[in-house]
């Protein structure tokens, strides 16, 4: 710095400070302000470490950007009555203000706000209607499903609504770092309609945060129910310093009411992709220790219908070190928190970390289309369990049919018929093997008693029965296990399809996910089940088949709570076997079996 320069501002001080000292107005004593010395104390202006005298309590006016070289009257103002010079304080920054703005795109209405680090405090879904009565209502009274943690309404009304929780939906902040841990109030630095930017400082560490949405479009393709969090991080420092970036979601903790007669369609899971495996618990008993340490593709939260997932961009962050972890944070909410790489910064360096969350329902063609690479796909939280693959295309198939239709229902019952015609050559043998099976049993009923202390004879005697008569005694029960899957599948894919979710039928079911109000189709589908299972060939004795026959009541109250889209498909396929066994029966089986061949030269019976 220049000599001269330093010489002329040390005069300047000295000059003020004499000027000070001799010619500054001294303060009025106390006494002719208050009555008493103790008011006094309590009205006097603010110790020597305030720039400036505050005003009354009653007025807070904003604080004002102090000048680059403060006036000698404003240096003297500031001076307490003892005369001691107080050091120049540079003012605060303007307090941060609570600010909020609405999201809106076609198909949510949301809020964004910038308390707890910048967070979505709503995230409604509009083409979602809370329950089927909102159907009925006008528009504008509607309730929406909403994803932040609010209580979520149970079907089995026994159970006790859960209290409002104010807990956002979705924070992203640095994990452990005082200051920028996502609480408290960050700054706005600007709004647009279809993204936040937020900032906040701690120490040398600067945070600038970007939440992301789309406000445009209503296909699958303009990404409406995704949000993208970018975090630019600084550091200001000489130092390196080391930071662990995050994002979470959170839920509310709602118990599991299901039992072996009653199903909540309601149940929420805590989800996690580690390592390309799904890991789902319920809610209400998953706990910390449960989350393997191994590398998180994503985490969140899903039902049957919907999902709130976060995970990590791939090209910008160390997602082979991210790590899924669950808490308790209070009001009876979880959150699920993605622990992204850590992250070093150099002195002077910035790096960035971005995050990805999906924040809507589990319909295929929605939450695939915010694909983040092959190895973390959200889609993959659409489990339809052991039989995935079939069940995803028996979906496809459903939701084809269903645009050709209009009906889901209609849908339902053409791709059962499709289901039992692909199956029929299968059916068609089972139902031959069990009826040949049928007419042998005097046959083999001769033969245990005729032989019931030589285990070895008789089941010799009996395999040289079946060869004689060309029956295989396992052909009735392999066709049965090679369709079981495709049973089993689109049982699933009816069970967890959004798709389903508040679609009507016709008459009394209006909702196809929803169980039959008036129980009508259980009990029929209990009936055509035992008209079946009566028609059906059957090896088993008589004490064996009065047991089977409690099968049809047991499945009856076990359905009474299943959706009614389930009971639909299991009905028409119960109808579509009475009609297949009485046209194999009439056309397609002999008559009774002829007379028993010699076996060995000798008849089986001999």
């Amino acid at each position: 710095m220049d000599r001269n320069f330093i010489i002329a501002m040390l005069l300047m001080v000295a000059v003020l400070f004499a000027w000070q000292m001799l010619f500054a107005p001294q303060p009025k004593p106390q006494q002719d302000l208050t009555p008493t010395g103790e008011q006094a104390a309590a009205t006097s202006p603010t110790p020597a470490a305030t720039p400036a005298a505050m005003p009354p309590a009653t007025q807070t006016p904003p604080p004002l950007p102090a000048p680059p070289t403060p006036p000698a009257e404003a240096t003297a103002a500031a001076e307490p009555a003892t005369g001691e010079t107080a050091a120049p304080v540079a003012p605060a920054p303007p307090p941060v203000e609570p600010t909020q703005g609405k999201v809106a795109t076609p198909l949510v209405s949301g809020v964004i706000a910038n308390r707890d680090g910048g967070s979505l405090l709503d995230w409604e879904l509009l083409n979602f209607n809370l329950t089927t009565a909102d159907k009925k209502l006008a528009a504008a009274e509607r309730k929406k499903v909403d994803l932040a943690p609010y209580e979520r309404p149970l079907i089995k009304k026994k159970v006790k609504p859960r209290p409002y929780s104010d807990q956002p939906q979705l924070v992203c902040a640095l994990n452990d770092m005082a200051g920028l841990d996502g609480t408290g109030l960050w700054r706005v630095d600007q709004q647009a309609p279809d993204h936040w930017v937020l900032s906040q400082s701690s120490g040398a560490l600067t945070v600038t945060k970007t939440v992301r949405f789309s406000i445009q479009g209503t296909q699958p393709q303009d990404l409406p129910y995704n949000v993208d969090v970018e975090m630019q991080i600084a550091n200001a420092s000489n130092q390196p310093v080391t930071v662990q970036p995050f994002c979470a979601v959170y839920e509310q903790i709602i118990e599991d009411t299901s039992s072996f007669f009653y199903r909540d369609y309601n149940q929420m899971l805590q989800v996690n992709n580690l390592e390309g495996s799904l890991k789902a618990q319920h809610i209400s008993k998953v706990k910390p220790d449960d989350i393997a340490d191994a590398p998180a593709f994503w985490t969140g939260f899903a039902d049957n219908y919907f999902a709130a997932l976060v995970g990590p961009d791939q090209e910008t962050l160390a997602v082979q070190n991210a790590r899924a972890k669950i808490r308790d944070v209070g009001q009876n909410v979880m959150e699920a928190r993605l622990l992204g790489g850590a992250l070093t910064l150099g002195p002077n360096e910035t790096k960035k970390a971005v995050f990805k969350a999906y924040l809507g329902p589990k319909q295929r063609e929605y939450i695939a289309a915010g694909n983040n690479g092959p190895k973390y796909r959200f889609d993959k939280s659409i489990d339809f369990g052991w039989f995935d693959i079939i069940a995803r295309y028996l979906m496809v198939a459903l939701v084809y049919l269903a645009r050709v239709t209009g009906n889901y229902g209609v849908a339902i019952l053409i791709l059962t018929v499709i289901i039992k015609i692909f199956m029929f050559p299968l059916q068609h043998k089972s139902f031959k093997s069990m009826k040949q099976m049928q007419q042998l049993q005097p046959e083999i009923a001769k033969l245990r008693e005729k032989l019931k202390d030589n285990k070895e004879k008789l089941n010799q005697e009996m395999m040289a029965l079946y060869r004689a008569h060309n029956v295989n005694p396992a052909g009735g029960c392999l066709p049965m296990l090679l369709q079981l899957p495709i049973f089993i599948a689109f049982y699933r894919a009816l069970g967890y399809s959004i798709e389903l979710r508040h679609t009507p039928f016709f008459g009394w079911l209006q909702d196809l996910s929803a169980q039959d109000p008036y129980y009508v189709t259980p009990i029929l589908m209990g009936v055509t089940m035992f008209i079946s299972q009566k028609m059906t060939p059957s090896t088993a004795d008589p004490a064996q088949n009065r047991v089977m026959m409690m099968m049809p009541i047991l499945f009856t109250f076990l359905f009474l709570s299943f959706p009614s889209g389930l009971v639909v498909y299991w009905l028409t396929n119960n109808i579509l076997s009475i009609i297949q066994q009485v046209i194999t029966n009439k056309y397609f089986l002999p008559n009774p079996i002829p007379a028993p061949v010699k076996v060995g030269g000798k008849k089986p019976n001999d």
